[in-house]
């Protein structure tokens, strides 16, 4: 089992993940806008690459644990309804996704992990929303199914939620409300 060491920019925040080995999440590049905007509402748009896209890390909920600066922990929410997107407010890094406390996982920005993660989170496996992309793909990013990595996605989180790997969740209470009450952000 290795630890993948998660930080903020100013390194306030600090987390620590329990990973088995990197199939125990899986690592893909999102293009969508809303994580874009989520970027460029925080100022952050140096984590996007070349092509507008996020590289995430999608893990079980329970395997994340906070281990200082829980109280700059910030949420918003790009619409009423929208995912959970989790950053610094210390030092507007984004941070990470969840959907509710009843998904059981959480997608974390690869550019918040320390140095030498990707021997934990392994290579990229997928590259989805595509067409949000704001500069054309590499073949690398064409040549993969966007199906399979949105299967991958989907078959692991099936089976994180049958092994009740949702809870306990460093962002939610035991009630399952969020740890910090998510603003609105109108787009």
């Amino acid at each position: 089992m290795a630890d993948l060491h998660v930080s903020c920019a100013c390194g306030k925040i600090h987390a620590v993940a329990a990973i088995a080995r990197p199939t125990t999440g899986h690592r893909l590049v999102c293009y969508c806008r809303s994580c874009r905007e989520f970027a460029t509402h925080l100022g952050a748009t140096g984590m996007l690459d070349e092509c507008g896209g996020s590289d995430l890390f999608q893990m079980p909920a329970s395997a994340l644990r906070i281990t200082a600066g829980a109280d700059h922990i910030r949420a918003l929410r790009l619409k009423p309804g929208g995912l959970l997107r989790w950053y610094a407010g210390c030092c507007d890094t984004p941070m990470a996704n969840t959907v509710s406390a009843k998904f059981p996982f959480v997608t974390l920005f690869q550019a918040t992990m320390a140095q030498g993660a990707e021997a934990i989170t392994g290579p990229v496996r997928g590259h989805v929303n595509r067409r949000g992309a704001t500069a054309p793909l590499p073949e690398a990013a064409q040549a993969r199914s966007e199906f399979g990595a949105i299967a991958r996605s989907i078959r692991k989180l099936l089976w994180w939620k049958i092994r009740g790997f949702a809870r306990p969740s460093p962002l939610f209470q035991e009630d399952g409300t969020p740890v910090r009450e998510p603003v609105i952000v109108a787009s």
